[in-house]
């Protein structure tokens, strides 16, 4: 991963307990109604892919992309998590992505 994982983990870990959000449950996620751009490292060591592919499954319009790395893609591999936004966000989301898509490269 990048240098900006460098912070020491105890940091780190404080960090992360701030973004629990008990009220943002399933029955929550499976309510949102407008299409989901999800991505996860292969490697990363703070979101699991079975908790993405989890959240891929409860969100009823969401696509999934399984990159080669860690927790900070858009840093470490910029140029591919460009694209696959990019495409997103032009492409037509009913003709062009599959609801509950997941992309493993």
């Amino acid at each position: 991963d990048s240098e900006l994982l460098s912070i020491e983990m105890p940091c780190l870990q404080h960090v992360m307990r701030g973004q629990k959000w008990d009220e943002g449950d399933e029955a929550y996620h499976a309510l949102i109604s407008c299409p989901v751009l999800l991505m996860v490292g292969k490697h990363d060591k703070f979101s699991s892919i079975t908790d993405e592919v989890s959240m891929n499954n409860v969100l009823p319009r969401s696509v999934l992309h399984v990159l080669e790395g860690g927790h900070m893609l858009p840093v470490d591999k910029s140029h591919e998590v460009n694209d696959i936004i990019t495409s997103f966000l032009i492409n037509d989301w009913d003709t062009h992505l599959k609801v509950n898509e997941a992309t493993i490269r």
